[in-house]
């Protein structure tokens, strides 16, 4: 409901806040350590690197830019920024492409950033061909990590709904937390993408198997067939972007969630390679 009340205007006027302004990002150079074949569709790469000794990681589910080398182009080359973020993010046909992961693991004193990389075969795009094809001693540009995500100590439980792609943010979620109540709905292309997590013993976990449907449709309908437990929950929800809005709404309008206990985000979305960050799915609340 619109409300056309005009109010009366304030006896001294106030200026508005400044608006915050994002730093701007801080970039690693980082090389190949070491590879290992989590499942038939997962790889994790260790990467090292001395500037790895101050990577500003924020904490679990955070995540960062990945620089990779433009088709036809050798080395990726660490941007060139002014001091107020000028020349970020880099254009041009020769400009390094970006996409978004989440750190599995930050060792500053190692000097290692652990990566787990979902490989998407013939339907990939440059971040999973380029994992497919890395080899020690490969080097790409990393910025730092940002915009964790904790587990709530005053929430009773927690939900957290995802696929293979959020699988890393998954596991430093459930590390961070490890005696929180979750409830855990994924996504996987069949048992053997299942890899082990770190459960509280109050927690449940359920594999979702698409079993040749397309990505996102048996999590949604898993979400809405789930016994929840009692009381006021919190939810966390990382999957494609169609499908985290199926989901929004459904725990909204359906479960009786409310917004601020939602953490709902987008980590990819069909026929959209590179798809932006920060799409929380937040546009669907007003069809609700």
């Amino acid at each position: 409901m619109h409300n056309d009340q005009v109010s009366a205007p304030l006896a001294t006027e106030i200026p508005p806040a400044p608006a915050r302004r994002k730093l701007p990002p801080k970039f690693h150079s980082v090389t190949v350590k070491a590879i290992e074949e989590l499942t038939p569709r997962m790889r994790r790469i260790t990467f090292t690197g001395p500037d790895l000794a101050t990577y500003p990681n924020d904490g679990p589910g955070s995540h960062f830019k990945i620089l990779l080398a433009a088709p036809g182009v050798d080395k990726v080359e660490v941007p060139e920024m002014g001091p107020n973020g000028e020349g970020w993010p880099p254009t041009g046909p020769d400009a390094p492409l970006r996409r978004t992961f989440t750190p599995r693991l930050v060792d500053t004193d190692a000097q290692e950033l652990v990566i787990d990389f979902a490989l998407h075969g013939d339907h990939g795009g440059p971040a999973s061909q380029w994992a497919t094809d890395a080899k020690i001693g490969d080097a790409v540009v990393v910025t730092g990590g940002r915009g964790p995500y904790r587990i709530s100590p005053d929430a009773p439980w927690t939900l957290i709904v995802g696929d293979e792609t959020a699988l890393p943010a998954i596991a430093t979620i459930l590390e961070d937390a490890p005696t929180a109540a979750v409830v855990l709905l994924i996504e996987v292309d069949d048992a053997s993408d299942e890899i082990d997590l770190p459960l509280s013993p109050g927690s449940t976990l359920t594999w979702v198997h698409r079993g040749g449907r397309t990505a996102g449709h048996a999590v949604v309908d898993a979400v809405a067939a789930a016994s929840l437990p009692e009381g006021a929950g919190n939810a966390w929800v990382g999957i494609e972007a169609a499908s985290m809005r199926a989901v929004r709404r459904q725990l909204i309008a359906d479960r009786g969630f409310t917004r601020d206990r939602l953490a709902t985000r987008a980590y990819w979305k069909f026929d959209a390679p590179g798809y932006r960050d920060g799409d929380t799915g937040e546009d669907v609340d007003a069809t609700i």
